[in-house]
């Protein structure tokens, strides 16, 4: 088991349940919500799943469709860009964390406001799918990596954390409320920096095999 790879995607597929739980709450509460705003919302989810998996898979092709010479900056950039972007996601997290409920809230009020389905399929898809590319983005040296065995390896362990972060958040929506969430985001930011630091201390050691 690479804790690493299950950490960083228990933390951000937890995040796009929420953003989602965020979402379904608020079409719940509308009396003026239909099954075609459902299925607008519901679409948006599955094309921000799409583009994530559809990214994941094109990394994997990297390494045939560039030379090796350009292969030896890849391996160095990737690592170095997904640790940098998770210190960046922790400290945006930490600034704005108080304010998405209520900024994704008035934004499919709006869009329900004014009977706007395409506005409100691209707040879930880009609520979706920025999750998942960063996901993409943070597993990348993984990914780049990935032979057919390790892909499954890598699969397993994927479905496995998104598996544990459906079960982590019905517990807490059903039993240990907002509070726990904070103390749960507080402890996957010590996983995530310990990450970041394996991931540039990666591109570090790659870095100094090329000079």
């Amino acid at each position: 088991m690479n804790w690493t790879t299950f950490s960083i995607v228990l933390r951000e597929s937890l995040e796009a349940l929420l953003i989602i739980g965020i979402l379904t709450s608020v079409l719940k509460k509308d009396e003026a919500t239909t099954k075609k705003h459902w299925m607008f919302l519901i679409f948006g989810v599955l094309v921000g799943v799409f583009v994530s998996l559809a990214m994941g898979l094109s990394i994997m092709f990297l390494p045939d469709a560039l030379p090796e010479s350009a292969m030896n900056y890849v391996d160095v950039g990737f690592p170095l860009i997904a640790g940098l972007m998770i210190i960046h996601v922790m400290w945006w997290m930490h600034k704005n964390s108080k304010s998405i409920k209520s900024d994704l809230t008035e934004k499919v009020e709006n869009a329900l406001s004014r009977q706007s389905l395409i506005s409100l399929t691209l707040i879930a898809f880009l609520a979706v799918a920025r999750e998942g590319l960063e996901t993409v983005l943070f597993l990348s040296g993984e990914l780049i990596e990935a032979g057919a065995e390790k892909l499954i390896n890598i699969g397993g362990q994927i479905a496995l954390a998104v598996i544990a972060s459906y079960i982590i958040f019905f517990v807490l929506q059903k039993t240990l409320g907002k509070l726990h969430y904070k103390w749960f985001f507080r402890v996957t930011n010590v996983l995530l920096f310990a990450a970041a630091v394996q991931l540039l201390y990666t591109a570090y050691n790659k870095y100094q095999s090329l000079v």
